[in-house]
């Protein structure tokens, strides 16, 4: 059955997944300890309408720009919303009033209207540093199901791979594959985050991979990421011009909201069942997706 998840029935079904979600976000993972990578991640949250908000995780560039998942803007109806910066006590947060949302691949660019405030800001790699084989990496999420609603950001090491552009899924050849180590694992609300190689921001995560629908896509331990590389010459071009909207009073204020997760999107495993059919979600060329609903 073709699905598509519009801001509208995010807000009528809560954005509830199935019992088998796991209780905490970055599951198993460990407290990141304050670091220039670590800073750089965000909490980024949305109205759905004026009754509900959504929240996924991001990465700022620079003091006014964060990029995360496409699918956690697609469909919101209001340009607005509020970008968290920092762990416990010491965060603070900066309202958006703009979003980018990238010609292929599930990734956005959010604007600010205020100075983000870090002292420094990740570089994004540009070379494809998951071309050349297996590399190690690491991982983060702000989900509000678990650490993360403690206000600590959680963290993990992965193993990440170039996803196979001889797969349907990966065609587009801006696909990586990075693995944690059971059970540890990512779900809900850490859409959009980073993965790191290097010290680079290597890629913001799309979906889980599941092919076992009696197992919670969150819990194979398997995700994809849609890589910086593919789309560095966007991300300059965003960054360094172009205009952006101004703020807007007569959108809902989030921080007064109930806040939800969004939906980590499921993609089948590649290389399982020949092609993947698309679902229509999202909705900005990412083949073979549909949402952990």
């Amino acid at each position: 059955m073709q699905r598509r998840l519009t801001a509208s029935c995010i807000a009528a079904l809560g954005l509830v997944t199935a019992a088998t979600t796991p209780a905490n976000a970055l599951v198993n993972g460990e407290i990141a300890p304050p670091s220039a990578e670590a800073d750089s991640v965000v909490r980024v949250v949305v109205p759905l309408n004026f009754f509900r908000a959504a929240q996924c995780t991001g990465t700022a560039l620079n003091s006014q720009w964060v990029i995360t998942a496409a699918h956690c803007v697609h469909d919101i109806p209001f340009k607005a919303g509020q970008v968290t910066v920092g762990q416990g006590d010491s965060s603070r947060t900066v309202g958006i009033n703009d979003w980018k949302v990238a010609p292929s691949g599930d990734v956005a660019l959010i604007h600010v209207n205020g100075d983000l405030g870090l002292n420094s800001y990740p570089e994004i790699d540009r070379e494809g540093v998951v071309r050349g084989g297996e590399v190690a990496g690491t991982v983060y999420g702000w989900s509000s199901l678990g650490q993360g609603a403690t206000g600590n950001l959680p963290r993990a090491s992965v193993r990440a791979t170039s996803c196979p552009v001889n797969y349907d899924l990966c065609t587009a050849g801006d696909r990586i594959v990075a693995r944690t180590d059971l059970p540890t694992a990512l779900q809900q609300g850490d859409s959009g985050g980073p993965l790191f190689v290097d010290g680079r921001l290597a890629g913001m995560l799309s979906a889980a991979i599941s092919v076992n629908p009696d197992v919670s896509p969150e819990a194979t331990g398997e995700y994809l990421y849609t890589s910086t590389d593919s789309l560095d010459a966007w991300i300059d071009q965003t960054l360094n011009g172009g205009s952006v909207s101004a703020p807007d009073a007569s959108v809902p204020d989030v921080g007064r909201l109930p806040i939800d997760p969004v939906p980590m999107p499921v993609a089948p495993e590649p290389g399982q069942g020949g092609g993947f059919p698309s679902t229509g979600f999202p909705s900005f060329g990412t083949p073979g997706l549909s949402p952990s609903l």
